[in-house]
């Protein structure tokens, strides 16, 4: 078997590649919260989206929690280039 060898820049280029990814999933966890308020907003004019408030309140806690663990999860990147952490 042999181990597959990958350049310096391929490893660069993967590295920046998952920092664009982890940026993304920390926007796209913190935009989320709209769609939250638009659940929220249509349960209180519709019966079709009858949520009561420990509802809302639960989806709120885990909305929190993903948006915690994202921005954690970004933060935690560590720059190619040096090494440190890069936020």
């Amino acid at each position: 078997m042999s181990i597959t060898q990958v350049s310096d820049s391929e490893w660069y280029t993967a590295a920046w590649r998952d920092r664009k990814r982890r940026f993304l999933t920390c926007v796209l966890a913190l935009n989320s919260f709209w769609i939250l308020v638009l659940f929220g907003f249509l349960s209180q004019i519709s019966e079709r989206f009858n949520a009561s408030g420990r509802t809302l309140l639960l989806a709120f806690a885990v909305w929190f929690v993903g948006q915690i663990a994202a921005g954690v999860w970004l933060n935690r990147f560590r720059c190619p280039g040096c090494g440190n952490l890069f936020y």
